[in-house]
């Protein structure tokens, strides 16, 4: 009973978060997406925040799935999304591995985050 309460809350909580990304503009789901990679790469060291951190990298999903939909300001869309679905796989692999409990692979997946970030500002905002 508690597994099946905890799960319909993650799924009624999914959906409220990916409401919330769908009506928020580009800008704010970036805006979104930046403070929840803050909060993780704060404390991504830390196996005793996994299981927040893999929370928050599923928000991040959430938001990026959103913005996935939404036009940049400048560049190729198709390219955009391209690059979008790269972060996403990215976050989803960040997920993962807080679930898995393995902060060394985490610690990666940031970095790569991190490179698709200034990659993706580059060429579109």
């Amino acid at each position: 009973m508690k597994f099946m309460t905890s799960f319909l809350f993650t799924a009624l909580f999914s959906l409220m978060i990916f409401n919330t990304a769908s009506a928020q503009s580009l800008k704010s789901n970036m805006k979104s997406t930046q403070t929840l990679l803050k909060q993780i790469a704060s404390t991504a060291s830390s196996p005793s925040s996994n299981s927040d951190n893999a929370q928050n990298a599923a928000k991040m999903v959430t938001f990026f799935t959103a913005a996935r939909a939404q036009s940049p300001d400048s560049g190729n869309f198709k390219d955009y999304q391209a690059l979008m679905d790269q972060s996403i796989d990215l976050m989803k692999n960040l997920e993962a591995a807080f679930k898995n409990n393995d902060n060394t692979q985490a610690l990666e997946l940031l970095q790569k985050l991190n490179v698709a970030k200034k990659e993706g500002h580059d060429k579109y905002k």
